[in-house]
């Protein structure tokens, strides 16, 4: 539910609840008001009854009507009625069942005690109830469609600089900075609102720039000397005054300069990535990049005595950059090669939506999650960098993809789903 929606709802149950609570008090106040009246009536009908009897202690002939009815009894001398005040129901004989309000009391005189009844009729009463209620429901309905529909005009006026502003933050993109355009208002809270946004994405402009500065800065200042000593111990290596255990610790910081270095180009392209520097985008078909990436590796599967098998069962397109897809599928690759024993096969499994690495091996009784942690590695004595898998979740994400792994009959399964 968006806001102006949860807003205009919000109003319409306070303004039911104020209007049915309203409504109520006001039915129960005129109710009440039209009994008190009823029995103002009634009262002095009975002053006039009293002095009636009182002045000819005998029973006096009344008119009665369907709205009126006074009945008159003579009672025993030493009884005695609370006067006492009801609502009851008489079935007339035209009318059928009609609701009276009825007073019942006696009248004592010198010689004889009579008991009076006085009914009224409260069939207008009832008319006119229903009447207003008819008429508070229909004002109430209709008041309550009106307040709701300028409610609704009024806040869709009123949030219309929060919606642009919305609009311009779900376009807005490091890549092009300085394109949040947000537009006046004169609303405070709105004008304040776009003031804070722009203190914001200017810093966070600025924070991304030097960052970008420094990855750069980084990458070319840590691998000028890497390379250099790179070379340097290339001709180390290649000189014929050195014994065998020098040539041995040579080539050994010669493997961890390399290792160096393939971390460097690692961490700086995770910074890249997170960075949101591989913006441009296009529909890949990964059939054909597995193909062509599986016919690269060739000649290292056929070393290590492997084999591949891609099995395409459909075509799986996505956008993606070109360059992330092809290192997410060759650490993938990588990956199963690695892990894969001699004389094994590695079956690539495509899909619409889906493409899967299948390789047979024993499990790592480890929590899936965990593969996917940076640095991580199942063997401490393995050469790999720990941070492959990472990367290669971390690629998946950012292009809306999901990577994940699952232990299945034997064989460890990496799925990359759209």
């Amino acid at each position: 539910m968006n806001l102006l929606s949860r807003i205009s709802f919000s109003y319409i149950i306070v303004s039911l609840i104020v209007l049915i609570t309203g409504g109520s008090l006001f039915f129960y106040i005129f109710k009440k008001e039209i009994y008190e009246e009823l029995d103002e009536q009634m009262r002095d009908e009975k002053r006039n009854i009293e002095r009636l009897i009182e002045r000819s202690d005998t029973i006096p002939s009344f008119y009665s009507c369907v709205n009126t009815e006074i009945l008159i009894f003579v009672a025993p001398i030493g009884l005695r009625i609370k006067p006492e005040r009801k609502d009851t129901v008489i079935n007339h004989p035209h009318e059928g069942e009609i609701t009276f309000r009825q007073w019942r009391y006696t009248v004592n005189t010198e010689g004889n005690n009579y008991v009076v009844v006085i009914r009224k009729s409260l069939i207008d009463l009832s008319d006119l109830s229903e009447q207003i209620l008819y008429a508070l429901i229909t004002g109430f309905i209709t008041l309550l469609i009106g307040a709701a529909i300028v409610n609704y005009i009024v806040l869709r006026v009123a949030l219309r600089p929060f919606y642009h502003t919305l609009k311009q933050l779900q376009k807005y993109s490091l890549d092009k900075p300085g394109n949040l355009s947000l537009t006046q208002t004169n609303t405070k809270e709105f004008r304040e609102l776009n003031q804070t946004l722009k203190l914001m994405t200017n810093q966070i402009e600025n924070d991304f720039q030097r960052t970008k500065q420094f990855t750069e800065n980084a990458s070319h200042e840590i691998q000028t000397p890497l390379a250099i000593i790179r070379n340097k111990l290339e001709l180390l290596m290649q000189s014929n005054n050195i014994q065998h255990e020098e040539a041995s610790l040579i080539q050994s910081a010669y493997e961890a300069v390399e290792r160096l270095s393939r971390l460097n180009k690692t961490l700086i392209l995770l910074t890249r990535i997170e960075n949101k520097e591989f913006s441009e985008k296009k529909v890949l078909n990964f059939g054909t990049l597995v193909k062509h990436l599986t016919s690269q590796m060739e000649e290292k599967v056929q070393l290590k005595g492997l084999k591949i098998s891609i099995h395409a069962h459909s075509d799986f397109n996505h956008p993606i950059n070109i360059t992330l897809a092809e290192i997410l599928i060759s650490n993938l690759l990588n990956n199963a090669i690695r892990y894969t024993e001699k004389g094994n096969e590695i079956r690539i499994e495509i899909y619409k939506n889906r493409i899967t690495f299948s390789n047979p091996g024993l499990p790592f009784n480890i929590d899936a999650e965990k593969l996917f942690s940076r640095f991580f590695k199942i063997s401490a004595s393995s050469k790999s960098l720990g941070i492959g898998l990472s990367l290669a979740r971390t690629i998946a994400e950012s292009c809306d993809l999901k990577l994940s792994y699952s232990y299945q009959n034997y064989t460890h399964l990496f799925s990359v789903e759209a």
